[in-house]
């Protein structure tokens, strides 16, 4: 897949303000704000590749033309609406046009050159469209916008999503929103438009790319499609996290599926701005399965992640450099029975800082928050909570024991039985988190943090321990020594 394109107007599909989904049924006890569908309009432009001998073909047919047929032929290739959908149509064209010449060239065929009018005639012929959300629009992460607060003094939020077109390729776009003054959050309309990447640098091993948009393009208007060979055939199911650095510095990773038909890999996307992206390749013995969230900040000097290696189970695993994943040690959790199967995080940890109480138990130094996703009978994927331990997150401290969110009243869907989401956040007490339903329609959810809590109750290995521990960073760094 190569860079994207962009469509004029306002999508009409995409928006749903107050409605509780798509049958009218509630699928939880959280409160609804929107709801977001995939917009099959929106497209982006790519070369349409066809063999040697095709564009050879293709040229002598174009190069034959009689005059009339040519100017017949360009009229129709100028009111293609393609040039108001796409910025720099006939530019991006002429690209494609000058790479199938390079093919021709390094095959050493012959070919008639052509001009003037042939020229953009037979540019047009090499591209297609690509609707990045035909198929589907699901796995949703929400973070705080690098922009802050808007000219109203309403806090914006940013989201990625999963976008699944033609042949089940996979993309990373996003949307922007508002959280209004009384607690709900809206998703803004799309303009409509997608800009193609303004450059691409890749590194000389090929594991790495540094990706620009437009200054002047929004949010919404950029797509990340695959860029390095790893991820060929799609990006899937990116986690973001906004990480604090110890200098109170703010970068936003996100860590991402790569596959490239065969064998899923990890990726890792770095940004300040949302507008230039520097996306580099993760390696290590601990990165052997998909759903990895980044704490939001390094604890005792590692970076910390959530993650599966076995396909069932959550891990803590710890790297240097974030690159570099060794290190895995199993959280141990006590599972209801709509988790027997496989339980994994729905995104980043969230940290509380201030004190809280689940269960009569009081934790001065608060915890860690992680939203989960279970399988159950009939493989359905439901969507829960629990608490780590602030100082040694390995351990449970309390888990809801009902899900939060769950596909119950949605009938079929793209994926049938699932509720999923990649990224809740939290603002001033209340816990916003967008669920995506059988990949059909996403829900943005929000949760007052204390009602949360209440629906928590300590584990009973955690009843077992007494009271809380007090900060131990030896005991902490030696927990993880020697666990691969």
């Amino acid at each position: 897949m190569t860079e994207g394109g962009a469509q004029n107007g306002t999508s009409p599909s995409t928006l749903f303000i107050d409605e509780a989904n798509g049958n009218g049924k509630p699928h939880s006890n959280g409160t609804s704000h929107s709801v977001l569908r995939k917009d099959p309009t929106r497209a982006i432009l790519q070369p349409f590749e066809k063999s040697p001998r095709d564009y050879v073909k293709l040229f002598e047919r174009i190069a034959t033309m009689s005059d009339e047929q040519l100017e017949q032929t360009y009229a129709e290739y100028k009111k293609l609406d393609l040039h108001d959908r796409h910025p720099d149509f006939a530019r991006r064209i002429e690209a494609y046009l000058q790479n199938a010449e390079a093919v021709l060239d390094k095959e050493k065929l012959l070919y008639l050159k052509l001009e003037g009018k042939r020229r953009e005639i037979a540019a047009a012929y090499l591209c297609k469209e690509y609707t990045i959300e035909g198929s589907a629009l699901f796995n949703p992460c929400i973070l705080p916008h690098p922009e802050g607060k808007d000219e109203e003094g309403r806090q914006k939020i940013l989201m990625s999503l999963r976008c699944v077109g033609e042949g089940h390729f996979s993309t990373i776009g996003f949307r922007e929103g508002v959280i209004e003054k009384d607690g709900t959050l809206n998703i803004l309309p799309d303009s409509g438009i997608i800009h193609p990447p303004s450059d691409v640098t890749k590194g000389p091993l090929n594991d790495e790319a540094i990706i620009s948009y437009p200054e002047k393009s929004r949010l919404d208007e950029r797509v990340l499609v695959p860029q390095l060979p790893q991820e060929d055939r799609g990006l899937e199911d990116v986690r973001f996290t906004r990480f604090e650095h110890n200098n109170g510095e703010i970068t936003y990773y996100g860590v991402y599926v790569a596959y490239d038909g065969k064998n899923p890999g990890t990726h890792l996307i770095e940004t300040k701005d949302f507008r230039t992206f520097d996306v580099k390749t993760m390696r290590g013995a601990a990165l052997k399965d998909k759903g990895l969230g980044l704490f939001p900040r390094k604890v005792d000097g590692k970076y910390l992640m959530m993650g599966r290696i076995d396909g069932a189970n959550q891990y803590l695993l710890e790297s240097k450099d974030l690159l570099k994943w060794d290190v895995a040690k199993p959280i141990d959790m006590e599972r209801e029975s709509w988790e027997l199967m496989q339980v994994g995080n729905c995104g980043a940890p969230i940290e509380l800082k201030d004190e809280l109480t689940v269960d009569g138990k009081t934790y001065p130094n608060g915890a860690w928050l992680v939203m989960t996703h279970s399988v159950g009978m009939a493989r359905q994927y439901r969507i829960g909570a629990m608490l780590l331990d602030k100082e040694d997150p390995t351990k449970v401290i309390a888990k809801t024991m009902e899900p939060l969110y769950s596909p119950d009243g949605v009938k079929g869907g793209h994926v049938p039985n699932v509720s999923y989401s990649c990224g809740s956040m939290l603002h001033e007490g209340v816990l916003h988190t967008p669920v995506a339903h059988c990949d059909e329609f996403i829900e943005m959810k929000h949760m007052p943090l204390e009602k949360l809590l209440q629906k928590m109750h300590l584990t009973e290995q955690e009843k077992e321990r007494g009271s809380p521990r007090v900060s131990n960073k030896n005991g902490w760094q030696n927990l993880l020594a020697g666990n691969g």
